[in-house]
């Protein structure tokens, strides 16, 4: 479940990012001010109550519909899912930008234009894996920064009670 949720998460971030950054530069070409900055901002938000509502839905499903000696163990698998997809999704997001950098370089060599030129086609790659490596990472480090302290802690609410007081039963209440 942890895992999916760190997928989920990091495929509407980089869905998100992508429309964002097109918006952005086409509001750039208007030369309307406000929009360049808002733009960001709103896809930003949407990305972390994405993840936030994420997180409590899984964790509400946790804690209503698995049996209460279930539970605990299954929180513990929560947070070790969604640290390891988290770690996944940052090095797949490292390992597709570094690649689409290397081509992009190779193009410059062999042809001998300029990296960001618009006649180099490992531009979009490079464009490509700048956003994957910015977006997905991040947005499934986000996930995991927010899931880890919540449901690591979550087990130790779980755990039964003692049917009685741990009290001796010498204890009056009054000294």
């Amino acid at each position: 479940m942890g895992i999916a949720g760190s997928y989920g998460v990091a495929w509407f971030g980089i869905r998100v990012n992508t429309f964002a950054n097109s918006r952005t530069a086409f509001a750039s070409l208007k030369g309307m001010p406000h929009p360049i900055y808002a733009i960001p901002l709103r896809a930003g938000m949407s990305i972390g109550m994405m993840l936030i509502s994420v997180e409590l839905v899984i964790m509400l499903f946790i804690l209503l519909f698995v049996p209460a000696d279930f539970a605990g163990p299954c929180f513990i698998g929560f947070a070790i899912g969604e640290s390891l997809g988290a770690a996944a999704l940052r090095i797949a997001g490292g390992i597709f930008t570094k690649i689409a950098d290397i081509g992009s370089d190779l193009m410059k060599i062999v042809f001998k234009i300029k990296e960001d030129d618009a006649r180099n086609p490992g531009v979009i790659a490079d464009c490509t894996g700048d956003n994957a490596g910015d977006s997905v990472g991040p947005s499934a480090d986000g996930f995991e920064t927010y899931v880890s302290p919540a449901s690591r802690s979550s087990p130790s609410f779980c755990w039964p009670c003692p049917t009685r007081p741990c009290r001796s039963s010498s204890w009056s209440g009054s000294s």
